[in-house]
Parts: structure tokens; C-alpha cells; sequence
């Protein structure tokens, strides 16, 4: 009789709920993040969280909160008090790294997302061309969620052998390796448009942005490297003398 009590004392002891829960009402979830670096070397975070008037039967929308901190955690930590509720990273779906922040250490932006066992290992990365802030503020039509939009982007990318397919849990251990560096999408916005481009790959160098490479060269080196994906277009000019101009060249499609 005794073991039966312990035993259903046991069972009621594990059997009580979740102690560690999170109420989604508690929490502001973080769908996308950038990081910029400001000219006194501090680091400006902005992050795209849902907005207080996405009802219950509206299109989902979201807005934007920027803070700025000595470090990435305590930016993100100064968001958390301009926003009700505290900021969850788990949903993060793109992170956003602006070139000239990139140049310093890529890992120094990354290190707050290792640390965090919340954190999306498979959130994507990218560079942006210029500040990273204003890609998260854009309104793209049929596109509610500009964290679903980069998404979607830098997956076609990939598709099309332009990017490689990495996210931030295939980031890491190239940026230990001494002898690998770290190839990301690189992101820039049309002059002419408020568009997002996205034909380009970031080189770097001893997790620092070394440059960048074009659509042509980008697919040619993930071909060398093996990383074909699903498919890859090359365009080359066979001739310079036909009428009209668009006879000289061909394009081949694997």
C-alpha cells in the first residue's frame, strides 16, 4: 500500500503541467532583425514585431522597434522596454546584417543567438548594401510580413544556385573553421524602386566582408563548390555581328 502511494505521489509530481511554460499573450515575437552599426560604434538593432492592430480576422501585420546598445544583447534589451510584454526570438525568420557592420566580426552579431536556447537555428542571414534597418521597413504589396518576403527571396536564391543554402545554425562552425569563410546572401535595393534585389553573394574573410559577387560569378562558384541546387542559368555571348542585338547571345538553363 505504501509503494502504491509513493508511486501515485511519483506519477501526480510529473504529471502536474509545464513549469518552464510561455503564454503567447506574455511574449512579443520577433519575426525578422537587423543589425547596423552606428558611426560611435554602437550597435543599432531593429526588430519587426506583431502590431497591436492585427485582430483576430485582419491580415496579419507588424511594425518596427529600433534601439541602440554598446552590445547586440543590450540593444535588444533596450527594445524590450519600448514594447509591452517581453521579446521572443523563437519565430525569427530572417536576420539582416548591414555591410559596413559585416566588415568588423560577423560572429559579434551572431554571438547573442548561440547563447539563446530559444533562439531559430534556422533563421536566415543575410547582408544588406547600406543600412539593414530600412529592408525591414519597406512595404511590399501582397506581402503583409517583410520577414516572410526576404524569406521567400533568399529561398529562390537558392533554388536558382545564387545563394547558398546556410541559416545560423550552418554558420557556425565555418566561422571556427580556419580554413573555410563564410559565404551569405548580399541584399540591395533598386534605385529606380523600392524593390529588394537579391543577385549577389557576400564574400567574407576572417568572419569579416570582404566583397561581393554577381549573379553569373555567384552561380559559378557554388557550382565549384559542389552546392547546386535545383537549377542555374549562365548567359554568354556567342557572336557580336547578328541583328538584332539579342541574337549574339544564348543562355544555358541546368
Amino acid at each position: 500500500m505504501i509503494r502504491k502511494m509513493i508511486l501515485l505521489l511519483c506519477c501526480l509530481v510529473l504529471m502536474s503541467g509545464c513549469w518552464d511554460s510561455r503564454y503567447l499573450k506574455d511574449i512579443q515575437l520577433i519575426y525578422s532583425g537587423a543589425f547596423d552599426l552606428e558611426k560611435d560604434g554602437r550597435i543599432r538593432t531593429t526588430v519587426t514585431i506583431p502590431s497591436a492592430d492585427s485582430g483576430k480576422d485582419q491580415q496579419a501585420q507588424t511594425r518596427s522597434v529600433t534601439a541602440i546598445g554598446n552590445t547586440t544583447r543590450q540593444s535588444r534589451l533596450n527594445i524590450d522596454h519600448e514594447v509591452s510584454g517581453r521579446l521572443d526570438a523563437a519565430k525569427t525568420r530572417v536576420i539582416l546584417i548591414s555591410d559596413e557592420a559585416a566588415k568588423t566580426d560577423l560572429y559579434s552579431y551572431l554571438d547573442v543567438f548561440y547563447r539563446d536556447p530559444r533562439s531559430p537555428l534556422n533563421a536566415n542571414i543575410a547582408i544588406t548594401k547600406g543600412k539593414a534597418e530600412p529592408y525591414l521597413k519597406l512595404k511590399v504589396e501582397n506581402h503583409p510580413l517583410v520577414s516572410e518576403y526576404l524569406r521567400d527571396l533568399i529561398d529562390a536564391g537558392e533554388q536558382a544556385t545564387i545563394f547558398p543554402v546556410t541559416n545560423i545554425q550552418f554558420v557556425c562552425p565555418i566561422l571556427f573553421d580556419p580554413g573555410q569563410d563564410v559565404i551569405l546572401p548580399y541584399l540591395s535595393i533598386r534605385d529606380d524602386s523600392e524593390d529588394i534585389h537579391g543577385d549577389q553573394i557576400a564574400l567574407f574573410n576572417d568572419r569579416k566582408f570582404a566583397g561581393a559577387l554577381g549573379t553569373e560569378e555567384s552561380t559559378m562558384l557554388l557550382l565549384l563548390m559542389d552546392k547546386f541546387k535545383r537549377t542555374a542559368n549562365f548567359t554568354v555571348r556567342v557572336t557580336d555581328d547578328k541583328y538584332p542585338r539579342l541574337n549574339d547571345f544564348i543562355t544555358f538553363k541546368w
